[in-house]
């Protein structure tokens, strides 16, 4: 392996790895009750903040991770055939694709939409309940993110080494469960 191939590898895994917001805002999400955060107060103002911010860092990460795919796949000797490691690395293309559309959504539909209700909620309007429900929708774009990059990441172990369509399988379900819990509640203990 060139110092090149190397530096481009470990870029592209850290991106991936720090892919992994939409964990940790569900996180985030599922401890504000904890915190006794009331809606448009400092705290839960802080904890928007956090959520709202990260978009742009999400972004870099993304790009980082098809700049430094498509260079990695490129090098890689895998030509432009039907084989299990070029349709691993499309299942991971289209994965990318769909984070980056889902991440839009939210940044350019869902956000504005809760910053203008917030607007509202301070001159003191009765929205929190609208507020919530987009707060809601979020917390969903969020589990769908968190499922699609893991299997992203399930598809990034095989290209060398495939495992069996069972497995997959096996695998996906375990991540969908995973996400969904994460949705659903406070995971105290991450896998456990």
């Amino acid at each position: 392996m060139t110092a090149a191939i190397g530096i481009v590898t470990f870029l592209h895994i850290i991106s991936a790895i720090f892919m992994a917001w939409p964990l940790y805002a569900l996180i985030t999400v599922n401890e504000r009750p904890k915190v006794g955060a009331i809606l448009g107060d400092k705290v839960d103002d802080f904890m928007e903040g956090i959520i709202k911010k990260q978009a742009g860092r999400c972004y870099i990460f993304q790009i980082t991770a098809l700049i430094t795919g498509l260079y990695l796949w490129s090098y890689g000797n895998y030509g432009l055939t039907l084989s299990v490691p070029n349709l691993l690395m499309l299942g991971k293309l289209l994965g990318l694709f769909i984070l980056m559309g889902l991440l839009s959504y939210v940044v350019f539909f869902v956000q504005p939409k809760i910053d203008n209700l917030f607007v509202e909620l301070k001159k003191g309007s009765d929205v929190g309940s609208k507020i919530n429900a987009l707060r809601l929708k979020r917390k969903k774009f969020a589990a769908t993110c968190l499922f699609v990059l893991l299997a992203i990441i399930i598809f990034a172990v095989q290209i060398r080494e495939p495992l069996s369509l069972i497995m997959n399988a096996i695998l996906i379900v375990l991540v969908a469960l995973f996400s969904y819990r994460v949705y659903k509640t406070n995971i105290q203990y991450g896998w456990v």
